[in-house]
């Protein structure tokens, strides 16, 4: 079973550090990430809803997750973050990025090396 990765523009203007936008943009066009922009009404009014209690990449996110049916991929864990998770597309629909890396390595589309590196990146 594969995966897409798709950031919301929300996300994409959150970054402010030209090396991570560099990084974003390379990782859009070798196709390994893909943008999206909230179009539907009912993410828009979820997505300002949740504006007042969480920044607007996490908002983003979590009002088009909701609405399709996606998985949320985040490494945030604060209780406010996850309990709103939790409402809107329950526990078993939030992923941090550990959880993609080892998936990625059972099904073979990374190493365990490779693995390794990122996990010595996202603990350090």
């Amino acid at each position: 079973m594969g995966y897409e990765f798709v950031v919301p523009d929300h996300v994409v203007d959150e970054i402010t550090y030209p090396d991570q936008a560099s990084a974003l943009e390379e990782a859009v066009a070798y196709g390994w990430l893909r943008k999206e922009a909230i179009s539907d009404v009912a993410e828009v009014e979820l997505y300002a809803g949740l504006r007042s209690r969480m920044g607007k990449g996490e908002a983003a996110c979590l009002a088009i997750c909701t609405h399709r049916g996606w998985v949320l991929a985040s490494d945030d864990r604060g209780r406010a973050f996850v309990r709103l998770v939790e409402k809107y597309i329950g526990n078993d629909r939030l992923v941090d990025t550990m959880t993609v890396v080892d998936r990625a390595v059972a099904q073979g589309a990374m190493s365990q090396k490779e693995a390794d590196e990122v996990r010595d990146t996202v603990l350090s």
